[in-house]
């Protein structure tokens, strides 16, 4: 939790950016659009309260009533339950028009592996990004931008050139081509984690400016067919959350660390390069990483930018983990069994590599299981149990099934954009009570399922 008391928050920022509304449209409503870059068209947030567009837009959908202004857009978009992503601005002081949200977040379906050339590489049927990148300090906004628009451009095209160079120095059987020859799951994995820790060290040492102020976080998810990678470095989190929608069981079997200078290896990190750390009291909830001088303390351990502290211990490598989503279906069968006269026997995989193992179609009880992600920043998380918070989000993809089993009736799924509105809220809420009114962080949120 950052505390406006330590913070030197920026009452100015850029020009407010046109976005795109945050919902999912599907490639070929979406089209191409000229204006979009070349990894794929970018989901970004509006504001829950601060946007009058949306918020007219968010009331339709409460009121599941149609705008007056009918269009494509609008079609697409109340339908549409695959991702969703929604910001709240903070407040940090003075009036309103003074706050500039430091928060970014994005989702990028399809997303698109492309060299510098523009040739594509198609080796994957499925691959999407989302994630978050939560600024901080003076001018963190112009931090987080920057790793908003650089981050997926360098991912695209470093992961093309690795490819592309695995396959090359791959021996090839006769009748190959080269060009689309399937990469093994341990290959992929230590090519796209390298590919992602690159990125963010490249993005915090060359195209943020070394006298630029400020940092942000930086918490990714990239999915690649059914292999599922998530990056994060700070404390935003990302969070994989799994569900049954027959039983409405829900399941988290992973949550991304908060990269806290506290932490054993990081306080080691940062002491042997002369920075000092500071724990949790009264008057600070978090363990800090200060300079030799105390002139600012950072309440993270992992960030881009900050290159004040970089001399101190401060790194932008993320930590990077890897999923296979078979794997992580199966634990939520093992968490979450269900009767022996629930089982599905009727799930034949339907040619979908998601549900084989072993090249095997697997008809057990976890092939109806799907899997979502959710990135949020610390606005958000500091009052949200992760658990808590994939039951809320949830909601706009499973029955609630409390009462299904005795009366047979089945209820409405909420709309994915309202899911993400109302855990915006009660973080909202949270602050309101906590600080009294004087502060409130930036929050951002991006939710999306990951499996068909």
């Amino acid at each position: 939790m950052v505390r406006l008391c330590s913070v030197p928050w920026s009452l100015w920022g850029l020009v407010s950016i046109i976005i795109l509304w945050s919902v999912i449209v599907n490639a070929d409503s979406q089209g191409k659009d000229a204006g979009c870059p070349f990894y794929g068209c970018p989901v970004l947030p509006r504001d829950i309260a601060f946007d009058d567009a949306a918020k007219e837009l968010l009331t339709h959908l409460e009121t599941e009533t149609e705008p007056a202004d009918h269009n494509e857009l609008w079609d697409a978009w109340k339908e549409q339950q695959q991702g969703a992503t929604l910001t709240l601005i903070g407040f940090k002081g003075g009036s309103m028009d003074e706050q500039v949200n430091q928060d970014r977040s994005f989702l990028i379906h399809p997303f698109q592996i492309v060299s510098p050339n523009n040739e594509i590489d198609e080796t994957f049927h499925q691959a999407k990004m989302l994630g978050v990148f939560d600024g901080h300090g003076w001018e963190g906004e112009v931090v987080s931008q920057i790793a908003l628009t650089d981050v997926p451009q360098i991912i695209s095209h470093n992961l093309f050139a690795a490819l592309q160079k695995h396959r090359q120095q791959k021996p090839q059987q006769d009748g190959d081509n080269p060009a689309s020859s399937i990469v093994d799951d341990d290959s992929l994995d230590e090519i796209v984690k390298k590919v992602l820790v690159d990125a963010f060290v490249e993005v915090d040492q060359v195209n943020i400016p070394r006298d630029q102020s400020g940092g942000c976080t930086a918490s990714v998810v990239l999915q690649l067919d059914g292999r599922v990678y998530v990056a994060n470095a700070g404390d935003s989190q990302s969070i994989l959350v799994t569900y049954r929608p027959s039983d409405g069981s829900i399941h988290v079997p992973f949550v991304t660390r908060e990269d806290k200078p506290h932490l054993e290896d990081e306080s080691e990190r940062i002491r042997e390069r002369g920075g000092i750390v500071t724990l949790p009291d009264e008057e600070d909830d978090t363990s800090r990483v200060w300079d030799p001088e105390e002139q600012y303390g950072l309440a993270m351990s992992r960030s881009l930018g900050d290159h004040t502290h970089t001399a101190y211990g401060v790194i932008p490598h993320p930590l990077v983990d890897a999923f296979h989503l078979s794997e992580i279906k199966a634990q939520h069968s093992q968490a979450h069994p269900k009767e022996q006269n629930e089982s599905s026997s009727q799930n034949n995989c339907k040619n979908d590599e998601d549900d084989k193992i072993g090249g095997e179609c697997n008809v057990d009880e976890h092939d109806e299981v799907q899997v979502f992600a959710i990135s949020a920043t610390d606005g958000l998380m500091d009052y949200w149990d992760p658990l808590e918070l994939a039951i809320a989000i949830g909601k706009s993809s499973i029955v609630d099934s409390s009462d299904t089993k005795s009366q047979g009736a089945q209820q409405k799924k909420q709309h994915l954009l309202l899911a993400c509105k109302d855990v915006i809220f009660t973080a909202a809420q949270g602050w309101l009570e906590e600080m009294e009114g004087q502060y409130r962080d930036d929050i951002a949120i991006v939710a999306c399922r990951l499996s068909p």
